[in-house]
């Protein structure tokens, strides 16, 4: 079973423009991109075809981008455009796999796809202007929905290919029943485990298809840009190979571990290898063997998993041993008190009247405000994170801001506060544009939002209790509630602490406690820490001593584990 356990380490990247993607697509590292799209040049041919320098430029770009939303500064770009280089190949393989496959994606619904990312913006001047800023035009914005399409639905194939056997499934439940589904009956988690051995199996699968590709691949025409991205073999360590690809992966998940110090980050990354090949070493010394198909980076992986299933199966148990563990943990094998309950979160948003009243006051605080007060005013009255900072937005430029709030500072001269209150989705803006120029404006401003009034709140109160006594009195079902406009989320959660913390919520202690206080299936309604639930308690579970009997099969399923651990830690010093 423990390919099985690979699939973090192999899951691939489905490569589907969707509107969320496209519009993320903002003006970064563009000048890489125009230079491309000037020249027409292919970064390389695969197999014969070309793959334009665009498409790479484009992939290096939003990736930079994306990772820079969590990295920040430390975000290298070397880093990221050999990461970016192989995803393009392996995209273009992953095609050349389809093709084999004979997977076929229709017109109609690539059109679709394209319909639904060009409504998704404004106008067509600013999706035509999203085209061109990215190097597309139609067309190509087209193949690479197609593309994606392509890609998404080979791995749908591949996954629909590899369905698990009732014995597997069966087989994987006794493996992990006092560990991921501890507490849970078989035919409550047996779908759950079908899908996720499926997905896995699925994933293992892709992952050889791809690695085959790439040992067959010819890769030619390099343009020199690029040639130190092209994937090559950058670390050998007892007879295992790390490309440059592979290690820029470990170097950028370290990066967020090492806070965006590369240095620390490619120790971090160097230290990783060893030790998994160590593990991987010790192994093969104990007669394991890796799956030969694998990419050399997942065989450790697979060798790993096979030598903690081996050394788990061939373990055994001194009864002494065992009883003085559990001695040890006691307490943490009692029984502690928890419920289950069904919840629904009613969610309080401004209404219309709400809104108006926002609006009102904006346009009020427009007649006081002044050059020479704005900042104090703002201070006082704004609703927004710039308010302390006397609404200080600093210098900024086209594209920057929300197109309401750009138009009316762009618009408004110098010195001077716009003469208009300003609605934008955020809320009703007072401008103070204080210095500007032909490409960017320095300004200030006084957010105020539309906050749902007293008697909006109110109001959502009486239709959560309303709703509660309709499902308690069985006129309506718990389930019914989701459907309900002002309901967030309504579902159940289970073992909820004495604590106040409920799994999928986080802590709510006062809802726990009323929860805990509540008699067993009756339908309460609640306003508490500035929600509003209507909640119900399904099951109860009371507080119980531990005993080793009842307890053997969890207490053996965790000594176990803490003696493998302490022979991976033995193997590794």
């Amino acid at each position: 079973m423990a390919v099985r356990k690979l699939r973090s380490k192999m899951k691939p990247v489905i490569w589907v423009i969707t509107i969320a993607m496209f519009l993320s697509m903002i003006l970064v590292g563009i000048s890489s991109l125009k230079s491309s799209m000037s020249r027409e040049v292919p970064a390389f041919k695969l197999n014969g075809k070309k793959v334009s320098s665009i498409q790479v430029e484009r992939t290096i770009n939003n990736m930079v981008n994306g990772y820079s939303q969590y990295l920040g500064n430390g975000v290298d770009r070397e880093l990221i455009s050999t990461l970016a280089f192989g995803s393009v190949v392996e995209k273009k393989l992953t095609m050349d796999i389809a093709k084999k496959m004979k997977v076929k994606v229709s017109k109609s619904d690539v059109n679709a796809e394209f319909k639904k990312i060009e409504a998704s913006t404004q106008d067509k001047q600013q999706f035509s202007r999203m085209l061109q800023a990215q190097g597309y035009n139609v067309s190509t914005l087209k193949e690479d929905i197609k593309e994606g399409l392509t890609i998404q639905k080979t791995m749908e194939q591949i996954k629909a290919d590899a369905k698990p056997t009732e014995e597997e499934v069966r087989a994987y439940y006794d493996e992990n029943m006092y560990g991921a589904y501890y507490g849970k009956e078989y035919d409550e988690v047996r779908d759950e485990i079908e899908a996720a051995i499926q997905e896995e199996n699925g994933m293992v699968e892709y992952v050889k298809l791809l690695e085959n590709e790439k040992k067959n691949m010819k890769l030619t025409d390099l343009d020199p840009r690029y040639a130190a991205y092209e994937e090559k073999t950058e670390l050998e360590l007892d007879g295992f190979e790390f490309t440059n690809l592979d290690m820029a992966g470990r170097v950028l998940r370290s990066l967020f571990a090492a806070q965006g110090n590369k240095e620390a980050a490619e120790a971090m990354a160097k230290q990783s290898v060893e030790q998994e090949v160590k593990i991987a070493k010790a192994a093969i010394d104990m007669g394991i063997e890796a799956d030969p198909e694998l990419p050399a980076s997942n065989q450790l992986y697979d060798l790993r998993e096979k030598l903690t299933d081996k050394l788990r199966a061939e373990y055994r148990i001194d009864e002494a041993e065992l009883e003085n563990y559990f001695e040890e943990k006691r307490l943490a094998y009692d029984i502690l008190p928890t419920v289950d309950a069904k919840i629904a979160l009613f969610t309080v948003e401004a209404t219309e009247a709400d809104k108006a009243d926002a609006k009102k006051r904006a346009e009020e605080l427009l007649t006081q405000v002044t050059p020479e007060n704005f900042a104090d005013m703002a201070r006082e009255k704004s609703e927004g994170p710039s308010g302390p900072n006397g609404g200080d937005l600093g210098w900024f430029g086209k594209g920057q801001m929300v197109a309401p709030f750009e138009e009316a500072a762009f618009n408004t001269e110098a010195g001077s506060v716009h003469n208009a209150v300003v609605e934008t989705q955020f809320g009703y803006h007072l401008i103070y544009v204080e210095e500007k120029n032909e490409d960017k404006v320095k300004a200030r401003h006084i957010l105020l939002t539309s906050k749902a009034s007293d008697a909006t709140r109110e109001a959502v109160l009486t239709e959560a209790r309303d709703a509660a006594a309709r499902v308690d009195s069985g006129e309506l079902k718990f389930e019914d509630l989701a459907k309900g406009e002002n309901v967030k989320v309504s579902k159940e959660y289970e073992g909820i602490s004495e604590g106040g913390y409920i799994p999928g919520l986080g802590y709510k202690d006062d809802l726990a406690k009323k929860i805990f206080a509540g008699d067993m299936n009756k339908v309460y309604a609640a306003e508490t820490q500035g929600e509003i639930y209507v909640y119900e308690k399904i099951k109860s579970v009371e507080y119980k001593e531990a005993n080793l009997e009842e307890m053997r099969g969890k207490v053996e399923y965790d000594f176990l584990n803490e003696k493998i651990q302490e022979k991976i830690t033995e193997i590794l010093n």
